[in-house]
């Protein structure tokens, strides 16, 4: 953050140095200042001279809409934005709605700032101060009678040649001098983008009257852009991370780091002719960025370090892991085609956000800047166990990216956790934190620091009576995420007793298949001929291993259970986006649930049994999707199994998925 001539930003500097994570400053809102919990996008063109290229705005747009679209799910860094809340425990938005675009031609002030680097003769240039930015902002929200408060964010974008400074005498611009004597403090004092908020009033809470807006003027420079002049056409890597890849022409030990800027959405040639479309995906991560910024601390008194640093700025220039393409640089265009991101049918390179929880526990974080968030609960059913002897079950398999945050609690900053809940089908629940919980009856709590008391992540639990019972594990992480997984276990042992009534008797069963405790209740006359149901078939399917590698060689392990005779089937998902950007095809899986990105199925397994049974099978993936997907460094996969009973007159179909992220 930086406050020039009264006025303060969230400023994105320019910059191509990669973040020590020893010196990391962990951000925190000591005071719990307000974030934004949901939020109304509107993408603002100021652009009276046509110059802001069509196919530019397509790209943005849709990248708006495809974040809105994304909202709420966990493969998008904006999932990380979850953990950071305020006093009151809301949780800033990942759910974000783009409202609409539109082209301002109101004509540019004639006198404001001077561009300290202005495009060569022949081009438009024109320099707007962040003041004439938030006065025509202003006018522009009361001409179409726009909402404001703090749910709504404005991105106000201007085209090449039109550059921002935060004040009159241009100390602080989007622009820098190529001047050698002043270049280095000219280069210092640049920015790629910025936030602010326009205040009506004093306070530091918000009202209806505030105005939230990000300024994202045109940083992403010239390559491949016909419509300037040759000197013009300079390159942007210093507003990303430039794809860092070494130069291969001399020896490794003298290899230098060549910065390549990534463009994943050009698309050859433009409707203009030119190759210079991909462009616009360095001014997509940076509305990405600014995203984050504004909702974690959207009037600068929020989640921010002692050195004024917001939550990607703790993260500056980390683009991983990468989804595909190359950063070399292509032909044409001089760029790469990196992408780290699927947002829908969308690819993006953006820039990665800190995790808190890296810091807190080992596992399974392995580095603070994450571009989405995992929340799979895994745990394994033990064999069939006997009434009265302790099971165990083991949460601690899950996989929890934001497994540990800090949230503002009393006035002081506390560590936050995810929480487990266990559901052991026999009417007890067992709630609590990492690591495990005592043997039932016991005193004694194995939990210590740092994980809080109550601990249940792993919990023992010894049943009463026989029968089979669903075992329900629900985490919810510090980000508010849920997600849940059920097993079934086998108890051997005398029935439950049924329950007293003079006017009805009950069957129950504890045999294979019959949850323990359901009951039907028929008339005295009639009780000695009911037959309980036929259950529906009940079935679980855990990949049994984190390894891409050993999935692709040897195909994919999945153990299974199921407790009749069903015939079925298992497939193996890829989300469409990515699929089709590996050329790996396949039919579209259906009966998805409401919301969920397309998926393309690439691998398929048959399952049918005579009777109850469970076992672990490979599922082969097929060529072509099997060399495609040996380029991954991981990727995450949807597992579905669909299976019928053998009742003619009733059959039952039951469908079970499950989520698991492979990695070399």
């Amino acid at each position: 953050m930086t406050t020039v001539e009264g006025v303060s930003v969230g400023l994105q500097e320019r910059s191509t140095e990669l973040l020590n994570h020893k010196t990391i400053e962990v951000p925190f809102n000591a005071t719990g200042n307000p974030i934004v919990s949901s939020s109304s996008v509107y993408a603002i063109y100021w652009d009276p001279r046509d110059l802001y290229h069509g196919d530019w705005q397509h790209l943005i747009n849709g990248f708006l809409r495809n974040m809105g679209n994304a909202s709420g799910a966990l493969n998008s860094v904006f999932a990380a934005d979850t953990q950071y809340t305020d006093a009151a425990g809301k949780h800033a938005a990942q759910a974000a709605s783009l409202k609409g675009s539109y082209t301002d031609t109101v004509a540019y002030p004639t006198a404001g700032c001077a561009d300290p680097s202005p495009l060569v003769e022949g081009d438009a240039v024109t320099c707007l101060t962040d003041a004439q930015v938030r006065a025509e902002l202003q006018r522009f929200i009361a001409a179409h009678s726009l909402p404001k408060g703090m749910s709504t964010i404005y991105y106000v974008l201007t085209p090449p040649g039109v550059t921002t400074c935060l004040d009159a005498t241009a100390t602080s611009c989007s622009d820098y001098s190529r001047l050698p004597e002043s270049e280095k403090e000219s280069y210092a004092n640049s920015f790629c983008s910025y936030h602010s908020d326009i205040e009506p009033g004093p306070g530091e809470q918000g009202t209806p009257e505030t105005i939230l807006y990000a300024m994202v003027p045109w940083t992403a420079g010239g390559l491949g852009d016909g419509h300037l002049a040759e000197g013009n056409r300079t390159p942007a890597y210093d507003c990303q991370a430039g794809g860092w890849e070494p130069v291969a022409e001399s020896p490794p030990e003298k290899q230098e780091a060549k910065p390549t800027q990534q463009e994943p959405n050009q698309i050859g040639l433009g409707p203009d002719g030119y190759y210079d479309t991909g462009l616009a995906d360095l001014i997509v991560n940076q509305i990405a960025t600014e995203q984050q910024n504004v909702v974690t601390d959207p009037l600068l008194n929020a989640w921010h370090d002692e050195g004024g640093g917001e939550v990607t700025d703790e993260c500056r220039d980390y683009f991983a892991p990468s989804l595909g393409g190359t950063s070399a640089a292509q032909s044409h265009t001089e760029a790469g085609t990196l992408a780290n991101q699927a947002l829908g049918e969308g690819h993006y390179y953006l820039n990665d956000t800190f995790n808190f929880a890296d810091g807190m526990l080992p596992y399974p974080s392995v580095t603070p800047c994450v571009n989405g968030v995992l929340l799979v609960p895994s745990f394994t059913a033990p064999n069939t166990v006997n009434a009265g002897e302790v099971a165990g079950f083991d949460g601690m398999e899950s996989d929890v990216t934001l497994n540990g945050g800090v949230a503002l609690k009393e006035g002081k900053a506390t560590p936050t956790y995810a929480v487990y809940e266990w559901s052991f089908g026999d009417g007890t629940t067992v709630t609590g934190f990492a690591p495990g919980a005592a043997i039932a009856g016991s005193s004694s709590s194995p939990c210590e620091e740092p994980w809080l008391a109550p601990c249940a992540a792993s919990a023992f639990h010894s049943y009463a009576y026989g029968g089979t019972y669903d075992v329900t594990l629900k985490i919810t992480d510090t980000g508010g995420h849920v997600s849940s997984l059920t097993q079934r276990i086998n108890v051997v042992g005398p029935p439950p007793p049924p329950p007293s009534g003079p006017s009805s008797s009950t069957v129950t069963s504890g045999g294979t298949g019959t949850k323990s405790g359901s009951t039907s209740t028929t008339s005295s006359t009639s009780a000695s001929t009911s037959k309980p149901p036929l259950p529906r078939p009940v079935a679980t399917a855990i990949v049994t291993t984190g390894s891409l590698t050993e999935a692709l060689h040897r195909g994919l392990p999945v153990r299974y259970s199921v407790n009749q005779q069903v015939a079925g089937h298992f497939e193996v998902l890829l989300p469409s986006s990515l699929a089709k950007r590996l050329h790996i095809k396949g039919r579209t899986a259906s009966g998805l649930a409401a919301g969920t990105p397309p998926q393309t199925v690439i691998a398929y397994a048959l399952l049918v049994t005579m009777h109850k049974a469970h076992g672990t099978l490979r599922i082969e993936i097929p060529q072509p999707a099997n060399s495609r997907l040996g380029h991954l460094h991981e990727v995450t996969l949807t597992l579905r199994l669909v299976v019928r009973n053998a009742s003619r007159s009733k059959p039952k179909l039951t469908l079970l998925q499950t989520v698991v992220k492979l990695r070399r």
